[in-house]
């Protein structure tokens, strides 16, 4: 609850929330070299203490402003945009709350672009700082998410509102994995991937985009949102894959239905099964929750629930990552 423009009170508070605070200066040009910005957290810990902790963030003056924009944290952008798109969602339409976060997107590409003018004389390109690449694509996994996508009758009012809060408080980290999930291909044996490396930590399979466009029938992908592991299982999936994964045949008749399949625990004397329950122990370990991982096979009526994760592809009432661009192009172009 905010008390004032300098107070917000917090009901209960952990080192896996975060809160987004805009502040605007409204006094003459700062003279100094270095800006700093001060907060100050008031608590009782769990043992009945009572504390402050306090925070000084200090920031250099830019005397240009492109300066300040390729200076930006690109995914701390995003997740202020996507807090600022949920608490606009509790007050007005779903369609409002989606058209303000492109909105300030597109108001940031075109301000840069405004400041660049001299350098950009005569370009047709959607010019942006590299701090800021991939600020449209986790804006639009936010306005595809849970929380503001569809309306009424696309998602569950619950699930609307348990995903808008969790998003509200969540860190930076996590709400830019909850937009843009990892997606790990699996069937891929040949790497080093759910082994150690030579620093003691599990190597991690290399990420792909989330299209539809780069699922193989022949393979199996690991989908990370940070609340719940799905494993996607193609068709045609090597039952030699799943013999090792899971213990069974997959094209026998006991398999068909996923909820049945389980990767855990680990399969004695499988390399594959204890490279893959490496891998979801490494992921979870750096996690404030425990992650199930779901097995869905394609084809099934599971998929539905898979397919709103792939943020690139074209959804019900929701763009393509092209047609999203485009939409962001026009908009800074536009006189």
């Amino acid at each position: 609850m905010s008390r004032s423009s300098d107070l917000l009170a917090l009901p209960t508070c952990d080192p896996d929330k975060s809160f987004a605070v805009q502040v605007a200066h409204k006094e003459g040009v700062v003279g100094t070299a270095v800006a700093y910005v001060q907060c100050a957290l008031l608590y009782t810990s769990s043992q009945g203490e009572r504390r402050i902790r306090v925070h000084t963030l200090s920031v250099p003056v830019v005397q240009d402003l492109s300066d300040m924009f390729r200076a930006a944290d690109g995914t701390a952008c995003a997740a202020l945009l996507a807090k600022l798109g949920v608490e606009k969602s509790l007050s007005a339409r779903l369609d409002e709350s989606r058209a303000m976060v492109q909105q300030k997107v597109m108001l940031t590409f075109k301000e840069f672009k405004l400041l660049n003018a001299s350098l950009l004389r005569g370009s047709n390109k959607l010019a942006y700082p590299e701090s800021l690449r991939y600020l449209p694509i986790y804006c639009l996994g936010v306005v595809k998410s849970a929380a503001l996508r569809g309306g009424a009758k696309d998602v569950n009012p619950d699930e609307r509102m348990a995903v808008g809060y969790d998003m509200m408080s969540a860190p930076v980290a996590a709400l830019a994995r909850a937009a843009y999930p990892d997606l790990y291909p699996l069937h891929e044996t040949g790497g080093d991937w759910g082994i150690e490396g030579p620093d003691g930590a599990i190597v991690l399979p290399q990420t792909v985009a989330l299209s539809g466009a780069y699922l193989d029938e022949r393979g199996a992908f690991l989908l990370d949102n940070g609340r719940v592991f799905i494993l996607w299982l193609g068709r045609m999936l090597h039952t030699g894959w799943g013999q090792d994964v899971f213990g069974v045949d997959l094209n026998s008749a006991g398999a068909q239905d996923s909820t049945q399949l389980s990767v855990e625990p680990e399969r004695p004397g499988s390399t594959l099964s204890r490279r893959v329950n490496k891998l979801l122990a490494a992921l979870r370990a750096s996690r404030p929750l425990y992650q199930q991982c779901f097995v869905v096979r394609q084809g099934s009526p599971l998929e539905m629930h898979v397919a709103q994760y792939f943020v690139e592809d074209r959804g019900p009432a929701v763009p393509s990552y092209p047609d999203w661009m485009l939409s962001i192009y026009k908009g800074v172009m536009a006189k």
